[in-house]
């Protein structure tokens, strides 16, 4: 804190405490925090027991990850008022950015012993669960935060993703529209709808959400998703319209141009989606996804043989990269399976034992059985990934 009034300008100097914590706190809500610091060190310079201006200081610099001064902020202020709830609230968000856990929770629960019905306070205690890999415990909170203040927002999205994550969906999405009627402004709150809906099947009550969102925000992953969800309803035009207003926000998204290749396939425009593809694969060459569909449309139109097999150089370089892609992902997804399974079945049926006491005709017979077994999980998986290109 500065006491050098030489240094401070003459109508800061003029200040009153009250007029000097508005000041910061205005410039806290527009995130200039170094103005703000300026305010409250200087109320402080005036009333060094100004319990507020410590809290907000404290506040100030914990938003600036000055996280040491910020606790030393917070202690002061409830050395001044030990029942300064919001201060015990801060001082565990603190505590909690500093993976001081404990410490974070028996602040909560201070906070919480002052005023059992401090709805901030339960929503902190259930982020903190949550980041402790604590859900149902974290859900608990939640609940408590929403039922002590039902228009906190916070609260619901969070109890809205615990409760996704918990695979409670239909309970998620109700979480969900309670956020869009609270602040049907929200445009991240009407996607997050949509998104769940989505997941649920729901999609043209996904695609209207989205609808209600890109009115208040344009934004390209929202088009993506309204052409992902559009597209499952057979509204090809406007799936497409939908990727393409995506793409011009963000023309370099290899899954976009995925999406839209996978739209043009379902309207039989194949030489198109194949274009998309390879668009995509050409902004993430190693994008395997990209390639099964190609490799899937060459397929449904007949055009595998002659694409493999080509004297173009441009096509050999790209079906190299596609095949390169497929053998990748085996490696690294498929064959460490097929072998657990090739060996659980080798050793089931005897293993090295069974090798070496019984005839050579029946250890090979051992062996190849295990390699069969392992040829069909590998044969079972392609088809399974093929079914679902399919499908797409």
């Amino acid at each position: 804190m500065n006491r050098d009034e030489d240094f401070l300008p003459e109508e800061l100097a003029a200040l009153s405490v009250p007029d000097l914590l508005q000041k910061g706190n205005q410039a806290a809500q527009e995130e200039n925090y170094s103005d703000a610091l300026i305010h409250y060190d200087r109320a402080l310079d005036q009333q060094p027991d100004c319990e507020e201006a410590w809290y907000e200081r404290g506040m100030a610099l914990g938003a600036i990850d000055r996280l040491e001064p910020a606790l030393i902020s917070f202690d002061r202020a409830l050395e001044l008022n030990p029942y300064y709830t919001e201060a015990w609230i801060g001082r565990g968000k603190v505590q909690k950015q500093k993976s001081k856990y404990k410490a974070a929770i028996a602040s909560f629960d201070q906070a919480l012993e002052i005023e059992p019905d401090n709805a901030l306070a339960w929503l902190e205690k259930g982020k903190l669960a949550e980041l402790m890999n604590r859900y149902k415990e974290a859900l608990t909170h939640y609940n408590k935060a929403v039922n002590c203040d039902p228009d906190l927002t916070e609260a619901w999205s969070d109890r809205a993703k615990t409760l996704w994550f918990l695979n409670r969906r239909e309970e998620a999405l109700a979480s969900y529209k309670q956020l869009t009627l609270l602040n049907p402004q929200d445009a991240a709150a009407w996607s997050q709808q949509g998104n769940a809906l989505y997941w649920l099947n729901h999609y043209e009550e996904a695609a209207e959400c989205y609808d209600q969102s890109l009115a208040l925000k344009s934004d390209a992953d929202v088009w993506g998703s309204r052409g992902t969800a559009l597209k499952k309803v057979a509204h090809y035009d406007e799936a497409i319209a939908s990727y393409d207003h995506a793409l011009k926000l963000r023309p370099d998204d290899s899954n976009l141009w995925h999406g839209r290749g996978l739209t043009l396939r379902s309207m039989e425009r194949y030489e198109g989606a194949i274009a998309n593809f390879d668009k995509a694969l050409s902004l993430k060459p190693d994008f395997y996804a990209a390639s099964r569909s190609k490799l899937f449309t060459l397929v449904k139109t007949r055009q595998l043989r002659k694409y493999l097999f080509s004297k173009n150089l441009i096509d050999r370089e790209k079906a190299s990269r596609d095949l390169q892609n497929v053998l990748s992902t085996a490696i690294k997804t498929k064959v460490p399976g097929a072998i657990v399974i090739a060996l659980t079945t080798f050793f089931s049926l005897g293993g090295f034992y069974g090798f070496y006491s019984v005839t050579f005709l029946v250890g090979m017979a051992t062996r190849l059985t295990a390699i069969s077994v392992a040829m069909i999980f590998l044969l079972i998986s392609y088809m399974g990934e093929w079914i679902e290109e399919g499908r797409k």
